[in-house]
């Protein structure tokens, strides 16, 4: 298991040395790295590592673990950079295949601000396989197909590609990846897509009936962006969820700087979740799911 978990990490440095010598040019397909799951929209994108949600929208690595055989997500997203609303939609599944495999899919759609009768939309495609090493460890691959109609003149699409490896241990969990690495064209020029390496913690603790976890993300993107995000999350039976994140972002980062709250109610299966990003450019911005697991 150790020699597996090793082999999965020198690939993940060879695949990040690679990228490095082709991503001097300006970053394609950044709109690929928001978090489209209002849970972890309320912890300021934070929680790749976390294994409280459902694996809809998690990481591809964390299916696993997860103890239900199904989930399916379904989340909406009023976008809102600078004061200009945009529409996101996205449905998101994935499900246990016996005791060690897992598989995810998920399709996200997003319109932006129409102009001179032209509305610039972008699309997503992933699907994600994913295997439990041992107890502890798990490792996962995903791809995914990304296009960007600019304009009635200018369409950019590619392919990317994550690799990942997730370790729990009691409370406390881990993530390390390779995210969302390819290329992407626009006619004859090729562009890096925007990848990182992704680094994730989370510790949830009980006391009763309440449950208390922290998450901490950090995105060291191949361009030179970086991004730290952390969050909490309450909740009480795991029936009512409160959360709260600040998630960091540098001038060079695909995604500014802002804070979030978030609220759940989850119940037999459904979750229903949403939240608010607060500050800068995406201030308002608002992500609303609703989801069932078993």
């Amino acid at each position: 298991m150790r020699r597996k978990a090793l082999i999965l990490l020198l690939l993940l440095a060879a695949f990040g040395a690679k990228a490095q010598e082709v991503s001097g040019g300006l970053e394609a397909m950044g709109f690929g790295r928001i978090v489209r799951d209002p849970a972890r929209a309320g912890l300021a994108f934070a929680g790749l590592a976390s294994l409280s949600q459902g694996p809809a929208f998690g990481s591809v690595a964390a299916v696993p673990f997860y103890d239900g055989t199904f989930d399916g997500a379904f989340s909406y997203s009023r976008w809102n950079p600078s004061g200009e609303c945009g529409n996101h939609f996205t449905l998101a599944a994935a499900g246990r295949l016996g005791k060690r495999y897992g598989i995810s899919a998920s399709a996200a759609l997003q319109r932006a601000v129409g102009y001179e009768g032209w509305t610039p939309t972008d699309f997503q495609a992933r699907l994600g396989l994913s295997m439990a090493l041992s107890e502890l460890f798990s490792v996962g691959i995903g791809g995914h197909y990304l296009s960007s109609t600019l304009s009635p003149e200018d369409h950019l699409s590619g392919f990317a590609m994550d690799l990942s490896l997730l370790l729990r241990k009691g409370g406390f969990s881990a993530f390390l990846g390779l995210s969302q690495l390819g290329s992407a064209s626009l006619g004859d020029k090729v562009y890096p897509t925007a990848a990182s390496v992704s680094l994730g913690a989370a510790y949830a603790h009980c006391f009763g009936e309440h449950r208390l976890e922290a998450d901490l993300d950090a995105d060291f993107y191949l361009g030179g962006g970086v991004i730290l995000s952390g969050g909490v999350q309450y909740s009480w039976r795991e029936f009512l969820f409160l959360r709260g994140g600040y998630h960091w972002g540098s001038a060079k980062a695909v995604l500014p700087s802002f804070a979030s709250a978030g609220l759940g109610v989850h119940w037999n299966g459904i979750r229903l979740d949403a939240a608010v990003l607060l500050g800068g450019p995406l201030s308002r911005s608002l992500t609303v799911g609703i989801a069932y697991g078993f």
